[in-house]
């Protein structure tokens, strides 16, 4: 797994760096950061990490601002000592809020969170646009039923859909 640690306090960059290397000497961490500018610079140049952790507070700015700016398609660990912002990060790209001080067992909770959310089947973007202007036409047209669905898409989506429909009812 890589990663990059995105935090203003050297010293809590560099704790986070050291749990990691002791939960997982696999975790590779490709960059620290301090700064929303930096940040954004590194995601635009940069292939994305499979997971980012995340101060709230940066140098200029809140973290926030970053995905203003540039798209970040990795999955986010928020670190702060601020409660108020729990809402907004998992409105984000948030898949857990720690706060500081942190504690190792926390740190490995969430290692374990982005794990097994990456074991699971992923359905890309592309695919649920295509999914979900499918089934629009299909109510528009007064109804909706499989007949339908793949008069408007491809078999092969229509299929990916009732395994989806299947494994959720």
């Amino acid at each position: 797994m890589t990663t990059i640690i995105i935090e203003h306090e050297l010293i809590v960059a560099q704790a986070i760096q050291d749990d990691l290397r002791i939960i997982d000497p696999s975790i590779e961490v490709l960059a620290m950061l301090r700064t929303v500018e930096d940040s954004v610079k590194w995601f635009s140049a940069n292939t994305p990490p499979d997971l980012a952790f995340m101060d709230l507070q940066l140098v200029d700015g809140s973290s926030f601002a970053i995905f203003d700016r540039v798209e970040v398609s990795c999955p986010v660990i928020f670190t702060t000592a601020y409660d108020e912002y729990a809402v907004k990060a998992f409105e984000i790209k948030g898949i857990d809020y720690l706060h500081k001080p942190m504690e190792r067992r926390a740190l490995e909770r969430a290692l374990s969170k982005v794990r097994e959310l990456s074991e699971k089947p992923q359905y890309d973007r592309k695919w649920i646009s295509e999914l979900k202007a499918c089934i629009k036409k299909c109510r528009e047209k007064g109804k909706f039923n499989f007949a339908d669905f793949e008069q408007e898409q491809e078999k092969t989506i229509a299929e990916r859909f009732v395994q989806l429909f299947k494994k959720k009812h």
